[in-house]
C-alpha cells in the first residue's frame, strides 16, 4: 500500500505467494497499476477477475494434461489428491478433478495437509487415512519444503513400498536442487512432472556467468548446476517490463488521479489511480521476445504453457524418462516430428512401462488398488446340496470346499499382491440355505 500511496509506482513485481497475490491484485485493479508475478501460480488467480494482474509464469493448471496423460497411460481407475491446505494447494484441485472425470477416473476422496504442521503426528494421521483406502494412486501437490516432510513420513510409515503410486506436481518436481540427499532418498519410486525449459546458447552463457558470480559471492559453496524456473522467469519478467516501459515512457507527470470510488474506506480513497496504467498494461501483455525461458509470450494475462518432463526419482535424484508436449502428448523424445509419431508414443509401454522404477523397486506398473490393511474380503457362499461338487459347506460352515472354491483360491494365489478373505456360508441355524440366490446377492449389495 505504501508503494501505491506514497511512491505512486507504475508497476509492482510480486508478490511471492498466490495467497498474497490475490489481495494485491485487487489493489492493482483498483488503482490501475499492473501487478506482475512470476511466482504466484495458483489457477484461482486470473486476469478475468483482476484485469491488472499479470502472471509471467505458467499456471499450475498447465501441468494437468501431463499428469492426466500419465494416469491414463497406466490405466488407473481411481486417484486421491493429497494437497497443501492453502490457496496455492487448493487452486489446482478442481481443475485436476474435472480432467480426471473426463477420462473416467474416479476421485473417491481427497486429503488436505496443513502447510506448517507442528509435528510429524499430523502427517502420520493423514497417511493412516490414506492407507485405509483401496486406492493406491496419490497425486501430491504441495511446496517442496512441505513435500520433504511429507515423504519422510511416507517412508517411515512403510508406504514407499511395492503397490503404492506417488505422483508429484511440478511444485516439488522443479525444486530438487533445494532438497538434500536424504529427502530425495525418501522419495525413491516417485514419478512426476517437471517444467521443461528449452536449452539455448543464451541460457547456457547466462547460467555460466551466474555460476561464476555465485562462486565469487559465496566462496567455498558449490552453485546449483542449473537455474530453476523462477530465476529464469524473474529475469524474463524484468526484461518484459523494461521493454514495455520504454514503449510507453513519455515526459510529464505520472501523479495518480484521485479516486471517486465511494465504496472504499477513507484510507483507500486516497490511493488514486495511475494515469499510465492502462497503456503500460497493454504494453506488457503485448511484449514478445526470446528470453532465457524461450519464447516470452502472454496469453490472457499469463505466460503461455509449454512442455513438461516426466521424471522418476531414483537413487541419485530425478531421472528424466520422457516428455509431455502440448498438442502431442507423451513422448520419449522432445523432438516429435509428426502427430502420428506422437500418437504412438502415448502408449504406456513405450514411455512408462519398463522405464520407471516404482516404489519398492518394481519395474511393473502397479495395479493402483489394494484391499486396505486390516480389512478382509468377505465372500458370501450359497449352501448347496451335499451332492454338489461346485461348492460344499461342511462342519456347520467352518469348512468350505468345491470346484468353485479351488478356482477362486488359485486365482488369488496368482496375484502379485495379498488379499485377506473369509468365506461366509449363507445359512440358517439348521445349516440350510438362508434364502434364495437373489436374497444372497441382495445381502452382498447391502454391504
Amino acid at each position: 500500500i505504501d508503494l501505491l500511496k506514497n511512491l505512486e509506482v507504475e508497476a509492482i513485481l510480486g508478490p511471492q505467494t498466490s495467497q498474497s497475490a490475490e489481495s494485491v491484485a485487487n489493489l492493482g485493479s483498483r488503482t490501475r497499476v499492473p501487478i506482475i508475478s512470476f511466482t504466484a501460480t495458483s489457477p484461482s488467480l486470473s486476469s478475468t477477475n483482476t484485469p491488472y494482474f499479470i502472471r509471467t509464469a505458467q499456471t499450475d493448471a498447465a501441468q494437468i494434461e501431463a499428469l492426466v496423460a500419465v494416469i491414463k497411460a497406466c490405466q488407473w481407475r481411481q486417484v486421491v489428491p493429497v494437497y497443501e491446505d492453502s490457496a496455492f494447494g487448493a487452486g489446482l484441485i478442481p481443475f485436476l478433478i474435472d480432467a480426471l472425470q473426463q477420462i473416467g477416473v474416479a476421485v473417491p476422496n481427497r486429503t488436505l495437509v496443513p502447510p506448517s504442521p507442528t509435528n510429524g503426528n499430523v502427517i502420520a494421521r493423514k497417511l493412516d487415512e490414506l492407507d485405509g483406502m483401496e486406492t493406491r494412486v496419490f497425486v501430491v501437490h504441495m511446496t517442496h519444503m512441505l513435500g520433504a516432510q511429507f515423504f519422510r513420513k511416507v517412508h517411515e510409515k512403510g508406504m514407499m513400498s511395492e503397490g503404492y503410486v506417488w505422483i508429484i506436481t511440478n511444485s516439488v518436481g522443479d525444486m530438487f536442487e533445494f532438497m538434500n540427499a536424504s529427502d530425495i532418498a525418501h522419495m525413491r519410486g516417485v514419478v512426476g512432472v517437471k517444467t521443461h525449459i528449452p536449452q539455448s546458447k543464451y541460457l547456457k552463457k547466462f547460467t555460466e556467468k551466474w555460476r561464476q558470480r555465485f562462486r565469487s559471492d559465496n566462496p567455498g559453496s558449490k552453485p546449483p548446476n542449473e537455474l530453476n524456473k523462477y530465476a529464469i522467469w524473474a529475469h524474463d519478467t524484468v526484461f518484459a517490463l523494461a521493454f514495455a516501459v520504454e514503449r510507453v515512457a513519455r515526459p510529464g507527470s505520472s501523479k495518480f488521479f484521485p479516486t471517486r470510488d465511494r465504496n472504499w474506506t477513507n484510507y483507500f480513497q486516497t490511493l488514486g489511480t495511475s494515469p499510465s496504467g492502462p497503456e503500460l498494461l497493454n504494453a506488457v501483455e503485448g511484449t514478445k521476445f526470446r528470453g532465457l525461458g524461450g519464447e516470452f509470450k502472454l496469453n490472457n494475462g499469463q505466460l503461455q504453457s509449454g512442455a513438461f518432463k516426466i521424471i522418476n526419482v531414483v537413487e541419485r535424484g530425478a531421472k528424466q524418462i520422457g516428455f509431455w508436449i502440448p498438442g502431442f502428448g507423451l513422448s520419449k523424445n522432445f523432438n516429435v516430428k509428426n502427430e502420428q509419431q506422437s500418437r504412438s508414443s502415448l502408449d504406456a509401454g513405450s514411455v512408462l512401462k519398463g522405464s520407471v522404477t516404482w516404489p519398492g523397486g518394481s519395474r511393473e506398473v502397479p495395479s493402483g488398488w489394494a484391499i486396505p490393511k486390516g480389512k478382509t474380503l468377505k465372500i458370501g457362499v450359497p449352501v448347496q446340496p451335499t451332492s454338489s461338487k461346485f461348492v460344499v459347506v461342511k462342519n456347520n460352515g467352518t469348512e468350505v470346499t468345491g470346484f468353485c472354491i479351488e478356482v477362486f483360491k488359485a486365482v488369488v494365489a496368482s496375484l502379485n499382491y495379498t488379499i485377506l478373505y473369509e468365506f461366509l456360508p449363507f445359512q440358517d441355524s439348521n445349516g440350510k440355505m438362508a434364502g434364495s440366490y437373489d436374497e444372497l446377492v441382495y445381502q452382498v449389495y447391502l454391504q
